[in-house]
């Protein structure tokens, strides 16, 4: 929302724009480096699918769930999947995040957030909703956490949401649940881990849109209003030691 006297508010905080965010030059903070494109996403206009898989063993094609569930195989995202060995799909209920993933080799842990929406390519209303629950999560990319995940006990059946079926919630890694924890526990303690929030947008957000908005001499006030939300999130994450990274459409 934006406020009155040129006053952006975002995740509880008001901010007065002082700093343009909006590109390259040595005078910005160019929060969109944040953003990365994958050209499967722009046309992922469901976040979960419309029905099950016959032989539940995944979700729908071309939805957001799948995408991840396949490492981005194939895609742009697979670059920075391609040697997850723990994924969790913690979707639905007290979860912390849609997906929950960890790299041995590579020391990252990652709470991965979904979303689709159609429409606006340039959606202030999706970013605010995937990046609020993502800021309300973050205490779990912390090294100190102790207690696991409050669907835990949810990691040993499986995903069902209306009339859909998943047959395992542990899509990669151990089938135990408590080896899987203790898995992404030990990356999480390890201090040279990369711990990461990332969001996963389908149709209804292009970074190159964006982009040719944000750099217009007066932006449109969602253009702003995003790119805030944006600057919060990402500082949110650095106040816990995390990192940010936007999938989205080109």
């Amino acid at each position: 929302m934006v406020g009155d006297g040129d006053y952006i508010y975002a995740h509880t905080q008001f901010y007065q724009p002082r700093v343009p965010l909006g590109g390259p030059r040595a005078d910005r903070l160019d929060i969109l480096q944040l953003v990365h494109p994958v050209a499967e996403l722009a046309h992922a206009t469901s976040e979960k699918g419309t029905q099950s898989v016959p032989d539940r063993s995944g979700w729908q094609e071309g939805s957001v769930f799948h995408l991840i569930d396949t490492l981005g195989a194939g895609t742009a995202l697979a670059t920075h999947m391609s040697s997850v060995d723990v994924l969790v799909c913690d979707d639905l209920n007290s979860e912390i995040a849609d997906f929950i993933a960890g790299d041995s080799t590579a020391n990252l842990i990652a709470l991965i957030h979904a979303k689709a929406a159609t429409g606006s390519k340039r959606s202030a209303s999706v970013f605010h909703e995937i990046t609020s629950q993502a800021i309300k999560n973050l205490d779990y990319l912390s090294p100190f956490t102790v207690d696991p995940p409050p669907n835990y006990n949810l990691w040993a059946r499986p995903w069902r949401l209306d009339g859909m079926e998943v047959s395992r919630r542990i899509r990669r890694g151990r089938p135990n649940r408590a080896h899987v924890w203790a898995d992404l526990k030990r990356i999480l303690r390890n201090p040279n881990a990369r711990r990461e929030a990332w969001l996963v947008l389908g149709a209804g957000f292009s970074k190159s849109e964006f982009q040719r908005q944000a750099t217009r001499p007066n932006p449109r006030p969602e253009i702003v209003q995003i790119l805030y939300i944006l600057q919060s999130t990402w500082s949110a994450a650095s106040a816990v030691g995390a990192g940010l990274r936007v999938f989205c459409s080109p």
